[in-house]
């Protein structure tokens, strides 16, 4: 997590982010729709998990 002041604002920033790994060999337009849908189901595993929390998710080949 990040603290910084704007202002005499205090901004707290945090990030939880979905990694995936994916088989070698895959390309295409079908292939980059699977990896945008598992990449954003895997960033709500790792929202679900808890604040700046990684999830990594590594595709079936």
């Amino acid at each position: 997590m990040s603290q910084s002041r704007i202002k005499e604002q205090q901004l707290q920033v945090s990030a939880s982010i979905g990694i995936i790994f994916l088989p070698s060999g895959e390309s295409g337009i079908n292939s980059a729709k699977i990896i945008l849908a598992e990449a954003d189901n895997a960033m709500y595993q790792a929202k679900r998990a808890g604040k700046n929390t990684i999830f990594v998710h590594e595709l079936a080949s």
